[in-house]
């Protein structure tokens, strides 16, 4: 894991550039994503959006609130420095 984190982008980490991805996915039956497709990101250029998509590929990003089936945006926040709120 470099010391951004395993999915934070290089070119973002080089930049100390914090940001976030737009994805529109579909959701699961145990709130992970699926299907997701790159909306957008900020800064532009960041690979913020190519690392949410893997982090929802790889399950490591899950909703709350949705029903499954669902199509729905989600924002990924990247924030250089903090801690990654994980589950127990």
């Amino acid at each position: 894991m470099g010391p951004a984190g395993p999915f934070y982008p290089q070119r973002a980490a080089d930049a100390r550039a914090s940001g976030h991805a737009l994805l529109r996915c579909e959701v699961g039956g145990e709130g992970d994503l699926s299907k997701c497709k790159l909306v957008g990101e900020t800064p532009r250029d960041s690979n913020f959006a190519p690392a949410a998509r893997i982090m929802a590929e790889r399950k490591r990003i899950f909703v709350t609130g949705a029903t499954a089936g669902e199509t729905i945006l989600v924002q990924v926040p990247f924030v250089l420095g903090a801690q990654a709120m994980m589950e127990p």
